[in-house]
């Protein structure tokens, strides 16, 4: 019974629990998804092939819901019925949502089980996007990829001739994109490109260090979920430093992010300041040593001792 509703939610049924289903615990840095991935690329969409006719909408189906003036618990109830009237109404569910090879099969529907039977192909058959590949970070693509994903409203939404960034690691022996695995558009892409860029251009100093800003967390507090922190510190600036007087700084912004790229291998110090380049300049938080490796990244949160921000 479990599983069959999901299924149902997963028809966009039911949004408010599809939608937890899509919540993400953290986006992770574009040095992470480059770490994970097998292959990165940006591509323009060629062509999607989905068992349904919108494959990242379920909207067709609620409305049949809402054609029949049903209840979300009341369609669910439905959706379990084994009765001639209610399988009339589910295969005409599936004939909303589904591309025309399915239709005769689905109109071939006698019973409850036939109907699940089909349901449960439909729902298990994942959207392949074609990709024309125009350039690469890390991996070797062939000139086309064929990326798969789950058909639900957390699949992101590739459309015919729009360009993506794409971070690929393989399920199932299929490459796939995760919603949570930073894809995006490349006209959104601007971070990303920035580590890429060092990455393909500057290998032996492309190493990236990032993390937020925030005032220490008491104890009996609860803990930020995810990559960030409870308490932001914004427009501190954050400052490496090697022996060989290699600087580097940026500033965090109003979530208490930094991000530090183009960084060689060796031993750094990081230091962070409050009013910088000023008379009133303080360091807040520091001497702290950072190895940096040969490639990768660093992740590196910063706490601020409480009274140690200058009042406004």
């Amino acid at each position: 019974m479990t599983r069959r509703i999901i299924m149902v939610a997963s028809l966009g049924l039911a949004a408010a629990i599809e939608s937890l289903a899509c919540m993400c615990a953290s986006f992770p840095d574009s040095s992470e998804s480059f770490a994970r991935a097998e292959l990165v690329f940006a591509g323009r969409v060629s062509a999607v092939e989905s068992s349904r006719l919108l494959p990242f909408s379920i909207h067709p189906a609620e409305d049949v819901r809402e054609k029949y003036g049903y209840s979300v618990p009341g369609w669910w109830k439905l959706m379990e019925t084994d009765t001639p009237a209610a399988v009339a109404i589910q295969k005409e569910a599936l004939l909303a949502v589904a591309v025309p090879k399915y239709q005769a099969r689905i109109e071939g529907i006698r019973t409850h089980a036939e109907y699940l039977a089909l349901f449960e192909e439909l729902m298990a058959e994942e959207v392949r996007a074609e990709f024309v590949v125009e350039e690469q970070w890390k991996g070797d693509a062939a000139e086309k990829v064929d990326i798969w994903q789950r058909a639900s409203s957390c699949a992101i939404d590739f459309s015919k001739g729009e360009r993506f960034l794409i971070y690929a690691t393989r399920r199932a022996g299929r490459l796939t994109a995760a919603p949570c695995g930073l894809t995006k558009e490349v006209s959104s892409a601007g971070d990303d490109l920035a580590y890429l860029y060092f990455i393909k251009h500057s290998p032996a100093a492309a190493v990236r260090v990032w993390g937020y800003v925030g005032l220490e967390e008491r104890e009996d507090e609860p803990k930020f979920l995810g990559n960030g922190v409870l308490h932001p510190v914004e427009w501190v600036q954050v400052r490496l430093e090697s022996k060989d007087s290699v600087r580097r700084t940026d500033f965090s912004s109003s979530s208490g992010r930094f991000t530090i790229d183009g960084l060689e291998e060796g031993e750094y110090t990081m230091n962070v300041y409050d009013q910088p380049g000023t008379v009133l300049e303080k360091r807040i938080a520091g001497p702290t040593p950072v190895t940096i490796p040969s490639r990768g990244f660093v992740k590196r949160n910063i706490y601020i001792p409480t009274g140690q921000l200058k009042k406004p």
